[in-house]
């Protein structure tokens, strides 16, 4: 994130020079975003998603109610906001 911010170059540019896919690092970069408080509204920081991921569990409902993995995250993130709001 430090390398795109201060170059002045697009993310694109550079993760074509250091030779990685720019889907990689866009991805890496929106993380970074979203951990220092400059993500798009509802994005979760890696902690959150780390959180989320350990709710996600074989013997969970939505787990085994035949969702799609990101129709259960979709819930399971609405969910987990919805706990965290009321605290």
């Amino acid at each position: 994130m430090a390398l795109a911010d201060s170059s002045g170059k697009t993310v694109t540019a550079v993760a074509r020079e250091l030779g990685i896919s720019s889907e990689s690092l866009h991805g890496w970069y929106r993380r970074a975003q979203a951990d220092q408080g400059e993500g798009a509204p509802g994005e979760l920081t890696s902690a959150e998603r780390e959180e989320l991921r350990r709710c996600m569990c074989p013997s969970c409902p939505l787990c085994c109610s035949g969702l799609s993995g990101q129709e259960h995250t979709d819930i399971a993130r609405d969910v987990w906001q919805e706990l965290h709001d009321r605290s």
